[in-house]
C-alpha cells in the first residue's frame, strides 16, 4: 500500500478536523444548574485535563507501507519509547527506538500536547528517523527521513500509562520518494 505525500497530508488534515470538536473546550450553558456548570468547568480546566507525566515504555511497531521498487515488505517489530514533558509548556521531548531482528532506528521528536480528558493527551509533532543501516527495512522506511507524528497517551493507574502513535516518514525509502506510515503502541512506567 503506497501513500503519496499529498494523500498523507490530507489524511492528517481530516483527522485534525475530526478531533477538533473533541479537543475544543466548551463553556457550560448559563441555564444549567450551578453544580452542573461547576462540574463541567472542572472537567475542562487545565488542572484536571491531560497528563504531564514523564515515562519510559515498550510496545510494538508495525509498518503499513512498503518500498515497491525493492520488493520489501512492511515490517513489524518492537519499540522502546519515552516522553519528557517540558515544564511550564505544552511541549514534550519524545524518543522512540524501533527495532526488528535485523535493524533499529531512533526517532527523536518534539510534540505539542493537548489534554482531552483527565490523564489523557493527544499530541502532534515532528522529528527525524535515524535508520542505522540504509536499504534495510524498518517499520518506518529504509532510510533516515523527517517524521510527522500524531498520537495519544493515557494514564491508567498512578504509575502506568498507555501510548499509541501514527508516524509518517516523508521520503523514507531509498529507491523512491514514497511516504512510510507506521503505528506504535505500548505501555509505560512513570518516573
Amino acid at each position: 500500500m503506497n501513500f503519496s505525500l499529498t494523500q498523507s497530508i490530507k489524511t492528517i488534515a481530516i483527522s485534525a478536523l475530526v478531533l477538533a470538536p473533541i479537543v475544543s473546550a466548551t463553556n457550560p450553558a448559563s441555564a444549567a444548574p450551578k453544580y452542573i456548570a461547576q462540574a463541567a468547568t472542572e472537567l475542562t480546566s487545565p488542572q484536571s485535563v491531560g497528563t504531564t507525566s514523564n515515562y519510559l515504555g515498550a510496545g510494538v511497531s508495525s509498518g503499513l507501507t512498503t518500498d515497491n521498487a525493492s520488493g520489501s515488505q512492511s515490517k513489524t517489530g518492537g519499540t522502546l519509547y519515552g516522553r519528557y514533558a517540558i515544564p511550564q509548556s505544552k511541549l514534550s521531548a519524545r524518543a522512540g527506538i524501533v527495532f526488528t531482528d535485523k535493524i533499529s532506528a531512533v526517532t527523536p521528536k518534539l510534540t505539542y500536547d493537548v489534554g482531552v480528558a483527565p490523564g489523557t493527551n493527544i499530541f502532534l509533532g515532528a522529528g527525524y528517523n535515524f535508520v542505522n543501516e540504509k536499504n534495510t527495512s524498518t517499520p518506518l522506511g529504509n532510510k533516515s527521513a523527517p517524521v510527522l507524528s500524531l498520537g495519544v497517551e493515557s494514564q491508567l493507574a498512578n504509575n502506568v500509562l498507555v501510548f499509541g502513535s501514527a508516524d509518517l516518514g516523508v521520503n523514507a525509502y531509498q529507491n523512491n520518494n514514497n511516504t512510510a506510515i507506521a503505528i506504535q503502541g505500548g505501555a509505560g512506567f512513570r518516573f
